[in-house]
């Protein structure tokens, strides 16, 4: 998701210092988040005393209470929210804000029997966390600019309820995503089909997802599934 859509949930929803395992919310985030919640507010209430006082104020103490308004604190709420925007945008409870559409490949991703590609990395902790991200983000030069602005659409989508379901992948999924974890560990050099097809893999031409899947289970629509 994006960083716009992660910084809105964030102060859209209760700030707690722990959450249950197997994740865990950090205490530096909480503050982040609180700081530039404190920044945005002390920048209003800078704006209304220079509203009330400015014709009482010195010309140089006046130029510098308008820098701290209109540069230093936009300029600190920006970083602070885009820090805690970008970090809480990777969480799986962040995808899982959107229960409707996104809602059933979580829960299938925690269900201890599933067999899908996503349930068995979740139980066996092959992503120890963040772990809807660690696939669906590309981590090319601008893959992150990528995903968020597809997650920024996606966040639009659904809560102007334009979404369609069921989900479908914007691009087919890249082999790149599975080679950046996987090409390194022993057993990927143990198979004799990833030795031999190693060149077809990294160009695509055999999918990983051909031998390996499904990612996730088949998405299943409810009568009230739209919610519209």
């Amino acid at each position: 998701m994006s960083d716009v859509a992660a910084w809105l949930f964030c102060f859209l929803t209760p700030v707690q210092p722990v959450a249950p395992l197997p994740y865990e919310i950090d205490p530096v985030l909480v503050w982040l988040q609180r700081l530039s919640l404190g920044s945005a507010l002390a920048g209003i209430l800078l704006g209304l005393f220079l509203v009330v006082a400015r014709r009482r104020l010195g010309e140089t103490s006046l130029k510098w209470l308008c820098m701290g308004q209109f540069v230093l604190l936009p300029l600190l709420v920006v970083a602070m929210g885009n820090i805690v925007g970008l970090q809480q945008a990777k969480k799986v409870e962040f995808c899982q804000s959107c229960h409707l559409t996104m809602g059933f490949f979580v829960e299938d991703m925690q269900d201890s029997s599933s067999q899908t590609l996503a349930a068995q990395h979740f139980r066996n902790r092959w992503s120890p966390e963040d772990q809807c991200y660690a696939c669906h983000a590309s981590y090319g030069m601008f893959g992150d600019v990528r995903a968020k602005w597809k997650g920024l659409q996606d966040f639009l989508k659904y809560y102007a309820k334009t979404y369609e379901l069921p989900v479908q992948m914007h691009a087919p999924y890249r082999n790149a995503e599975c080679l950046k974890c996987h090409e390194r560990t022993p057993k990927f050099a143990e198979s004799e089909y990833h030795v031999d097809g190693l060149a077809e893999i990294r160009s695509g031409e055999l999918g990983c997802l051909e031998c390996h899947g499904p990612a996730h289970a088949e998405q299943v629509i409810s009568e009230n599934a739209h919610g519209r």
